[in-house]
């Protein structure tokens, strides 16, 4: 049986496949590896579609720490692979609790058709995600910005009014003019899933 290696440093030039392999034996040295070279483009996938820095660290610290408890069960051919679509689904779950808690669930219910599957509505809240996320990118520049700061970093109007040299009047300004353009951007998606969606970013 091969040693186990805690130490990170034994495992910085290997492989995807040759830290996965490492990863079922045990070693929290590949493990570390992993969610070094996959944290930044993991956690920005998830706060692009809940735009939440924290839920988003916490969304992908759940993935990772999953991950790691279920090692030895699980065959994963491409890293990269299993860990996105992790994200996805766990992402989708967080999205469903937050329509629980909120009551939409069953507003949101009466227009699904009776026909429709579970995979069909995975893919409506990734299609819905992937749509903001390019209606976002779309915005004039300083919307964009002042957008970014507010909704996805959760900077106040007085944080964003001095890092930016702009009145909050401003800033009401561009994140009034972002609604209205992430809105019409989405006119393909009038359902409830965007009233929810809008409903945490005003």
């Amino acid at each position: 049986m091969k040693a186990l290696h805690n130490n990170a440093d034994a495992f910085h030039n290997n492989t995807d496949s040759e830290l996965t392999e490492a990863l079922r034996r045990g070693e929290k040295g590949a493990f570390e590896v992993l969610f070094l070279r996959y944290w930044r483009q993991a956690h920005r996938y998830v706060k692009g579609r809940v735009f939440s820095n924290e839920e988003a660290k916490e969304i992908v610290q759940e993935v990772f720490t999953d991950i790691w408890h279920n090692r030895g069960d699980r065959q994963i051919e491409s890293f990269k692979t299993y860990l996105f679509t992790a994200l996805r689904y766990r992402t989708i779950k967080h999205i469903r609790s937050l329509i629980t808690h909120k009551k939409y669930w069953d507003h949101y219910a009466v227009f699904i058709p009776k026909s429709i599957d579970q995979t069909q509505l995975d893919i409506d809240y990734d299609l819905l995600a992937d749509a903001l996320e390019q209606g976002v990118e779309r915005l004039p520049e300083k919307t964009k910005t002042v957008f970014k700061l507010n909704k996805l970093q959760g900077k106040s109007l007085p944080e964003i009014s001095k890092a930016l040299n702009l009145s909050e009047k401003a800033i009401q300004y561009h994140l009034t003019k972002s609604l209205k353009a992430l809105r019409l951007h989405l006119k393909d998606y009038i359902t409830p899933l965007v009233a929810i969606v809008f409903s945490g970013l005003v």
